[in-house]
Parts: C-alpha cells; sequence; structure tokens
C-alpha cells in the first residue's frame, strides 16, 4: 500500500509570537512549489538529520529546544557566545518520524517560525533480496508485445507497479541512446505505467541487441538500490545483416560481472569478413553508471586483414559502470568515404557495489553520541530500550512496533537502541 505523504497533518498548539527564524535544514531537498523541505534516507543515517539554529541573540545559559510537531526532541543548554555563528546540532534519527512534520524551536520564550519537512525513508522497490544479480529483484523487467523488433512503427512499454510505490517517483526507461522520464501521478499509484518508443528512438539506435530497464527516484532523492530487471531485445531490419559485436566473458542475459573480470581489460571483438582491407572501423562506447552518469568512449581501427577486429576496454573504464550498463556500436567507412552503422550490443554490468546507499557521517554534536562518563555512584543502569520507528507506548508495553520495520526501513531489520543512565538506581 503507498501513502501520500504530503496529505499528513498534524494538529498541537502553535503560539502566537514567533519572531525568531525558521530553522535550516542544510542537506533537505525544496520542493519548487511549496516551502516545504525534503528528507530522505541517506540525511537522517548516521548521527541523525544536522539542524542550524540562528543564534542571534542566544548568549550563554539560554536553553535552545528543538520541537518536531509537539513533541520535544532536542534540549540544548548553551554554554558559550556562538558570535552569530548557527548552533549545529543533529536530530537523532529514532526520533524522526515518516511523513509530514514540523519543526520548530524555541530560545527561552521566544519561538521559531515552523518549518514544514516531509521525511521519506522507504527506498523506492524496497530492499533487494538478492544484490548481487544484475538487477532490481523486486523490480519487474519491463514488458514489451516482443523481443524482436523491426523499428518501423512505435511500440508500446509497459512497467508493473513496484512496492512503495508514490506519487512524486520518477520512472526513467533506458532504451539504449534513449532515456524516458515519467512522473508518477496521484491516480497512476499501484497501476501499470506506460511508455512510447517512438520510430525516432529506433533510428537513433540503430540495429542491434539493446537491454530495456528503468531507474526509479522519489520526490526527495531515494532510489531505488538498483536498477530494475533488465529485458533484451533485438532491433532488426531488412537493411542491416551484419552480426553485432561480441564481449568476451558476457553471458546469455548480457551481463558481464566484475568479479569475472578482475583486472583484465574487456576484450570486444567485430566480425569484419565481409569488409575490405582499408575500411576504417569506430567504436563508440557510451556507458552509464549506477546513477545513470554517462562515460563515453572512442576508438578507431583500419581493417588490415578480413577476419576478427579486436578492441579492448580498459579495466578502470570498466569498474566505473559497476551497476550500470554499457552500449557498444559500429561505424564502418570504406575506401570511398561511405558510412554505415553496424548492429549495436548493449550489456549490464555488476560489481561488489554497495546499493544501499548511507549518508555521510557527520562530526558528532556535543548533544548526540556523546560517551560516558565514569559514573559518579558506581551504578549503571540499563533504560527501556528504543526501538526505531516505533509509536508512542500503548497499553501493556513501552511502545507499539510498526510493522514497516521489518520489511523495508532498514536492510538490518529493526534497530535497537540502548540508552545507558549514569547514577541510578540498581
Amino acid at each position: 500500500m503507498s501513502t501520500d505523504y504530503r496529505r499528513q497533518e498534524h494538529s498541537f498548539h502553535i503560539p502566537k509570537k514567533r519572531p525568531r527564524p525558521a530553522i535550516d535544514i542544510p542537506t533537505a531537498l525544496p520542493f519548487a512549489d511549496s516551502a516545504i523541505l525534503g528528507v530522505n534516507q541517506a540525511m537522517v543515517k548516521a548521527s541523525g538529520l544536522q539542524v542550524r539554529i540562528d543564534s542571534d541573540s542566544v548568549k550563554p545559559g539560554d536553553s535552545v529546544l528543538v520541537y518536531i510537531d509537539d513533541r520535544l526532541v532536542l534540549v540544548l543548554p548553551v554554554k558559550v557566545d556562538y558570535a552569530g555563528e548557527p548552533i549545529v546540532q543533529y536530530i537523532p534519527a529514532r526520533l524522526i518520524p515518516e511523513g509530514l512534520i514540523s519543526v520548530t524551536y524555541r530560545v527561552n520564550l521566544e519561538w521559531s517560525v515552523p518549518q514544514k519537512v516531509l521525511v521519506k525513508t522507504r527506498l523506492p522497490g524496497g530492499i533487494d533480496p538478492n544484490p548481487d544479480a544484475p538487477g532490481h529483484y523486486l523490480l519487474a523487467a519491463p514488458q514489451l508485445s516482443s523481443p524482436l523488433l523491426s523499428g518501423l512503427r512505435d511500440e508500446t512499454v509497459t512497467v508493473v507497479p513496484y512496492e512503495n510505490m508514490c506519487r512524486g517517483d520518477v520512472v526513467t526507461l533506458i532504451f539504449g541512446k534513449s532515456a524516458i522520464p515519467h512522473t508518477v501521478e496521484a491516480d497512476e499509484v499501484e497501476k501499470p505505467l506506460t511508455f512510447t518508443l517512438l520510430k525516432d528512438m529506433f533510428a537513433e539506435n540503430g540495429d542491434g541487441e539493446v537491454v530495456l530497464y528503468y531507474r526509479i527516484v522519489d520526490e526527495v532523492g531515494n532510489s531505488a538500490t538498483d536498477h530494475s530487471l533488465g529485458l533484451s531485445v533485438t532491433i532488426q531490419s531488412d537493411a542491416n545483416e551484419s552480426a553485432p559485436p561480441t564481449v568476451a566473458g558476457v553471458d546469455e542475459q548480457n551481463t558481464l560481472y566484475l568479479s569475472q573480470l578482475g583486472s583484465q581489460a574487456l576484450d570486444v571483438r567485430l566480425d569484419t569478413q565481409d569488409f575490405d582491407p582499408g575500411d576504417t572501423l569506430a567504436l563508440y562506447w557510451l556507458g552509464l553508471d549506477r546513477t545513470g552518469e554517462p562515460h563515453v568512449l572512442t576508438e578507431t581501427q583500419t581493417l588490415e586483414t578480413q577476419s576478427t577486429l579486436n578492441f579492448k576496454i580498459a579495466n578502470a573504464d570498466i569498474q566505473v559502470l559497476a551497476g550500470g550498463s554499457a552500449r557498444l556500436s559500429f561505424t564502418r567507412t570504406d575506401g570511398n568515404g561511405g558510412t554505415q552503422p553496424l548492429p549495436s550490443r548493449e550489456i549490464l554490468i555488476v560489481g561488489n557495489t554497495r546499493r544501499v546507499s548511507e549518508a555521510q557521517h557527520p562530526p558528532e554534536a556535543d548533544t548526540v553520541g556523546s560517551t560516558l562518563s565514569e559514573p559518579e555512584s558506581g551504578v549503571l543502569r540499563i533504560g527501556v530500550p528504543n526501538i526505531q520507528g516505533s509509536t508512542e507506548p500503548v497499553v501493556g508495553a513501552h511502545c507499539g512496533v510498526s510493522i514497516r520495520i521489518y520489511d523495508d526501513r532498514d536492510p538490518n531489520g529493526a534497530q535497537v537502541v540502548i540508552d545507558p543512565l549514569v547514577g541510578g538506581a540498581p
């Protein structure tokens, strides 16, 4: 079931006088059409969500209190003069709820303007149960009427619904040299999405083998942990009967495993038996890394004998494409200057990449994650464990645990934090 987080509102007492500026969340993403900020999974990892508080008129001895909705989450006694510099702190991840929240703070009796924040930590597609395989196991391959295409007419591609599908997700279908983005509308959630492959796209890609797949990024910047499973299709017109290039080490699913390639260069072979000595063959290599960033290489060779022409791609140029793909296309130029595009080939590249992104570990604030001093009484009492993502206390228990903790909140399941209390009763 999907959730439109922007419809969730919270009702709580808002003081009338708010002379202080809103809290600043430097890593948050602004929405173009509203004053809401977006926070994703990576931003609340490690030490928590970084916030900055205007220190104007704040002096030693004051207290800064930070609230999420009506819940107090940080108490910051001011011990130094910040001399106009912002007060930088981190809200622990376990105190940040999913959905639309309002973050405020007050200095003594002065309240800030509320800052609305949309928090989304559920990744599109959920957590891949088989991350070492090519593509996200839970993101089904695109659907097409036939794997053999003539390129003479438009074709319709279908992407089936996926886990955590939400309004605002951007689903980008990759078709060779073409990338077709689609933003999910509210009435499309949990329904199949359709894309159109235009005849012009077939002409641009030329004949050969293509792997159709898609990537997903939600409205606050959470990416699916990998691209979808791929669908291999062949574009074959009547005009071109040449064979596509051969890539060493690629299996029948058009997949190259970097663990098998090791530190070697990648061999690409082109059958040139039907060509003439003196012909020039140009390789155009278009690689897309796991973020969709292009990496382009070109190489040209002159044919000396009618056999097989070998091209080598440096190992470093392959390694950067771990979790992505590469498209190989050739152009032949004969002795008279005439050019002929040759059938292309596309491969998926699987490497040892960490697919669940984690936030960079910022320097920890004085009030977050600080080490314990030596117990004054010599007694250490362990308080009730806090389970991240739990609800408020319920009857008969210290807290309620949301079911999402055990499916896709975190790849390691529930995170339990035990807060030691120094000097407590044994």
